[in-house]
């Protein structure tokens, strides 16, 4: 088990902000997993599970957050066809999504294709219900291995999770409830028709979004049946800009660090943007971005 003692969030998150954790532990095996929670104890500070980082806006100063990286075995594996001729398949939680991707075109198999693009870990991607261009991550997902204190070690069937927009309530869940792996059932099609639509994904986020930028993607969760990005662009937030954060010209929605923002800067802006979309159009916006501590 690799144990890193104050970590600092600007080096493990991609908006590049924060300050630094009680430590970041990382089972390597199924050793180390048996024993995360003793470790986790012995440490002290309150877990969370983080993944890559992508979709976090950590607060400066000294945090009582202890960190958990899954650093396991991370290829995806075919496991036959089921009933319905769809291709199973299993994947640690600690895979890169764009490598999932990349190994499900080179199969043919698809539903994932509107992904594309998206940062992170598959654990991540299932906790926020990643999604984009009409695909939810958890449309495809058949099953779960879970571990957590109270239950310990224990497999679930997709059905058993409740999905909603940019999130995933699981069973028993709570901030130290750890995603081990995932089953999923993909349509098979072909090499060809998997790399098009994945491409085609790419270009158009890549045309309106800042996909080479320090950011967190999309900073508030869309409101039902408008979009966030378009209230915050008609309301002037597209390129403003407090200290060394902004909301990106590209998108008015993602937050982005222009080389040395702040936490307090970050969080200075998210609350403009509420109290103008409240003040103006008398509509709440919800982060998407996860605020660590919560």
């Amino acid at each position: 088990m690799r144990v890193i003692h104050a970590p600092s969030l600007a080096d493990l998150t991609t908006l590049r902000l924060g300050g630094h954790a009680v430590a970041l532990v990382c089972p390597e095996s199924d050793e180390d997993i048996a024993r995360l929670y003793e470790t986790l104890s012995r440490l002290g500070g309150v877990p969370f599970m983080l993944g890559r980082g992508s979709n976090i806006l950590a607060r400066s100063g000294a945090l009582d957050v202890t960190l958990v990286r899954l650093r396991t075995e991370a290829t995806p594996v075919f496991a036959g066809k089921d009933a319905d001729g769809r291709a199973r398949v299993r994947v640690n939680a600690s895979c890169a999504l764009p490598r999932l991707l990349a190994w499900c075109a080179a199969r043919g198999f698809s539903g994932l294709e509107g992904l594309a693009g998206i940062p992170g870990e598959v654990g991540g991607a299932l906790r926020m219900n990643a999604g984009s261009y009409g695909t939810s991550f958890t449309d495809c997902v058949t099953g779960v291995e879970l571990l957590s204190p109270r239950t310990g070690r224990r497999q679930l069937a997709g059905d058993a999770l409740c999905p909603a927009y940019r999130h995933t309530t699981l069973p028993d869940d709570g901030p130290d409830t750890l995603i081990l792996n995932v089953e999923l059932a993909l349509n098979v099609s072909t090499r060809a028709a998997v790399l098009a639509a994945m491409r085609q994904h790419l270009r158009q986020k890549a045309d309106t979004q800042p996909v080479r930028a320090w950011s967190a993607g999309c900073t508030f969760a869309n409101p039902e049946g408008l979009s966030a990005g378009r209230i915050l662009d008609e309301l002037g937030f597209k390129g403003k800009r407090i200290g060394g954060m902004a909301f990106s010209p590209m998108h008015a929605n993602f937050l982005v660090n222009l080389g040395n923002g702040t936490s307090e800067e970050a969080l200075e802006l998210i609350a403009c943007a509420r109290e103008t979309v409240w003040r103006e159009r008398h509509i709440r916006l919800h982060l998407e971005v996860k605020l660590l501590p919560c």
